[in-house]
Formats: C-alpha cells, sequence, structure tokens
C-alpha cells in the first residue's frame, strides 16, 4: 500500500467529516488516532472513500 503523508489534524478532519467518532478514540481498549497516523504513515493501512463512506484497508 501507498504511505500517507498527512498532517494529524487533517487526518482528524477527514474522519470527523465523515462522522468517524474520534472522540471516543483512546479510551479504554479503543486505539488512538495517533496509532491510526503511525499505520497510515508506515503503509499498513490507507482510508478509502467507497461512496458511502470512509473505509480503512489494511494490508495482511
Amino acid at each position: 500500500m501507498e504511505k500517507v503523508n498527512m498532517e494529524e489534524s487533517k487526518l482528524l478532519e477527514l474522519l470527523e467529516k465523515h462522522q468517524v467518532p474520534v472522540r471516543t478514540w483512546g479510551k479504554g481498549k479503543a486505539r488512538k488516532v495517533e496509532e491510526l497516523m503511525a499505520e497510515l504513515m508506515a503503509g499498513r493501512s490507507t482510508l478509502v472513500n467507497n461512496g458511502v463512506g470512509l473505509v480503512r484497508l489494511v494490508r495482511v
């Protein structure tokens, strides 16, 4: 997968635009936005707009 080069503020903006509830992230066992950012920057996953919403594709 292609590595994503994006500022964290832009990622948050994108997630909120697609109504992803980022305010609940990082609480309890939930992952933090920073972890998603690291995953995207390393090319381990990517975000795709499928016309219905935002989808996370993960490389396995």
